[in-house]
């Protein structure tokens, strides 16, 4: 970017797309009138980075250096990487892995037979679309910046450390509800589909048993071993996991060739289709139950910001990877809703939650073991990452209590104690004998959670934060606020009490850790809370330019000051002065102090070029002297004009209730006169 202003400029070539789009969310208010500022700005002033450095010693000097940093880094590589995992396997294998969830097996049959095709197409498309607006919120919040924590850090970033605190716990906590609906609903599939008995007295107790079995064999102790062994059991799972799809998947296309079920199983079939393709009756319509069941299939989306430390270019494969795990879920779901309507009755799926394992091809066996493969990958996976979230947040020690439980230690890069941890606090669950009641605590929490990522972007997006900048640009603030609104929706929908019970747990968290002295805001809820303070600032000093406007003659008079010397302005941390000096963008903080000339013309330039510069979400202080030469002169004006009696060089002999009742007028008329050109110039300050 060139321009004949030496304040911003990049010199290298590969950086110029790069800081042109950062800079431009400084300057979209005036577009039009930027080559104006520029011009202007030139003739007057530029960075001081000795200023900058002078108010802020933190910040690292080679951001001033003569050779500009290259911007290419954030759009390239992770160098902090060790892994250095691409878009599919870092993001979109994992994320798929999540979302394929073993309810899939065990009550999609069901969710044909409740809704019928149409309607749970539609509620396909409702949860994917609520998703899909997340992932887009996700991905401008991850992208400000280059992604390098997990989403702790993201939250607590954007929300703060009260807020984002409290939702990264809850988040934590569905992670351990979901790692408990996997074991128990892939226990379950496995015990009624091959009527196995272990202690021959009832189903609940055998689940109970297996599923305790299976959280320690194969959930526990592989993430004790360490990384390799989860590494190679998440291949072999996913392999279960594409092998059993396939078998059901074929299973459907070949249906009736393995077994009919008395007729039910009619194979792909138009009349079938269109018996299934209609809402059954009242009596069997449960859209509140399918939807409880059919979130949770596309969970997962915040694996791509779990991995960005392991990505090669996380700015890229946090978005694309998320996008395309949601439409090849959503394609998967049409496609098996669509095929289970065409080839079965509902009565049946209603009937019988294994029909559909049951006709699998080859051998329904592919499918049953499979369902209970792809329940224990989906929890090892869910543990490995709720034991590093909550390792995260003892570590920040943003939850009070986790560090001195000891849970952010690690023994050879493997956090043993949050491991224990998230499976003790899953153990609770396993009893549980309704997978409903399981689904929807863990529906509630990650719709919250998905909820408040939607509201953190707006936030951000409105207010137009100095440091939001997202490499991510197809969002939009209305969009998420619209997917939080939907989020919000779905959870009373879903429940009421459970819903309200659930916000008022998140607040309880917040404000518990936010008295326990964490302070920070976070820069949504910033943003949020410097809007207000301007809003109140500006309105007074609104109402006080009206009521003067009328009382005061503002026709232009002469000034002794028809220049300033020695005026500047104060750009947050960087001082505009005739200096030599270049800025590195990512220290600009528009946030404007000035000392406004009196002279008209040097007024309204010096104002223009303030109004191009600032943001809808910052405050402008600007000022303006009053001289005691100018008082003097003043006086002896309205002494000539017979209202008073003969002035001495500096003041001597002039009355005190005189010279102050001058002062005040010239007070008042110069401070109007600044706050008709702040009006016409658009700018919000005092």
């Amino acid at each position: 970017m060139q321009s004949n202003s030496p304040s911003v400029h990049f010199t290298a070539k590969e950086n110029e797309a790069a800081s042109s789009s950062m800079t431009r969310q400084s300057y979209n208010d005036d577009r039009e009138r930027r080559p104006l500022a520029e011009d202007q700005l030139s003739s007057y002033y530029t960075f001081s980075a000795a200023a900058a450095l002078l108010h802020r010693p933190e910040i690292d000097p080679r951001m001033f250096a003569s050779e500009p940093i290259s911007l290419a880094q954030p759009h390239g590589s992770n160098p902090s990487s060790g892994l250095a995992l691409g878009t599919f396997r870092g993001v979109i294998l994992p994320t798929c892995e999540f979302m394929w969830s073993v309810l899939i097996f065990i009550r999609f049959g069901w969710i044909v037979g409740s809704l019928g095709v149409a309607v749970a197409w539609a509620l396909i498309l409702l949860c994917a679309a609520n998703v899909a607006i997340t992932v887009s919120s996700l991905s401008a919040i991850a992208t400000n910046g280059i992604p390098r924590g997990n989403v702790v850090h993201m939250l607590t970033k954007s929300l703060g450390s009260g807020l984002g605190g409290a939702i990264t716990l809850m988040y934590y906590l569905g992670l351990s509800t979901f790692t408990a609906i996997e074991v128990v609903g892939s226990t379950q599939g496995l015990l009624l589909s091959t009527n196995i008995s272990l202690t021959g007295a009832s189903i609940y107790w055998d689940q109970v048993l297996i599923a305790i079995a299976s959280i320690i064999t194969i959930v526990f102790i592989p993430p004790m071993v360490g990384k390799g062994v989860v590494l190679r059991l998440s291949m072999f799972f996913m392999v279960a996991l594409t092998i059993a799809y396939l078998s059901l998947i074929s299973g459907l296309v070949a249906a009736p060739s393995v077994m009919n079920y008395d007729g039910q199983v009619t194979g792909i079939r138009r009349e079938t289709f269109a018996e299934n393709f209609g809402p059954p009756g009242p009596e069997e319509f449960a859209w509140r139950e399918t939807l409880v069941l059919m979130v949770p299939c596309f969970v997962g989306i915040f694996t791509g910001v779990n991995q960005a430390a392991h990505l090669k270019n996380p700015l890229v494969s946090i978005p694309l990877g998320g996008f395309s795990a949601i439409s090849i879920s959503m394609t998967l779901y049409l496609c098996l809703t669509g095929l289970i309507g065409a080839c079965i009755h509902h009565k049946i799926l209603l009937e019988d939650l294994t029909v559909v394992p049951g006709i699998a091809w080859p051998d329904p066996w592919f499918a049953k073991v499979g369902l209970y493969l792809v329940g224990q990958g989906s929890a090892l996976h869910s543990t490995v990452i709720g034991a590093h979230v909550l390792q995260s947040l003892a570590t920040e020690e943003i939850v009070p209590g986790l560090k001195w439980l000891g849970l952010d230690i690690e023994s050879q890069g493997i956090p043993r104690r949050a491991i224990t941890f998230m499976t003790l606090l899953t153990m609770p669950f396993l009893f549980f004998p309704d997978l409903d009641t399981i689904a929807t605590v863990v529906t509630m929490i990650f719709l919250l959670c998905y909820g408040l990522t939607n509201f953190a972007c707006f936030l951000l997006s409105v207010f137009h934060q100095p440091n939001w900048r997202p490499h991510f640009r197809y969002y939009h603030p209305l969009l998420s606020l619209a997917g939080s609104v939907l989020a919000v929706v779905l959870m009373f929908q879903i429940h009421g009490f459970v819903a309200t019970l659930a916000i008022l747990t998140l607040l309880l968290i917040a404000w518990s850790i936010q008295l326990q002295g964490a302070t920070a805001w976070g820069y949504g809820i910033h943003g949020l809370l410097f809007h207000l303070v301007i809003t109140h600032l500006t309105q007074a000093e609104r109402e006080e330019f009206f009521q003067n406007l009328p009382k005061i003659d503002l026709s232009p008079t002469d000034h002794p000051r028809d220049s300033l010397a020695a005026h500047s302005i104060t750009i947050g941390n960087a001082r505009l002065s005739p200096q030599a000096g270049t800025v590195h963008v990512t220290t600009w903080r528009p946030h404007i102090v000035s000392f406004v000339p009196s002279s008209p013309s040097t007024r309204r330039g010096l104002l223009s070029i303030i109004a191009q510069l600032r943001t809808k979400s910052q405050l402008c202080v600007l000022a303006d002297l009053v001289t005691t030469e100018e008082v003097d002169t003043a006086v002896g004006k309205r002494d000539q004009d017979g209202r008073g009696g003969k002035i001495t060089i500096a003041g001597e002999g002039i009355k005190p209730f005189r010279r102050q009742e001058v002062l005040d007028e010239l007070v008042v008329r110069r401070k109007t006169l600044l706050q008709r050109g702040m009006e016409e110039e658009g700018i919000q300050g005092g």
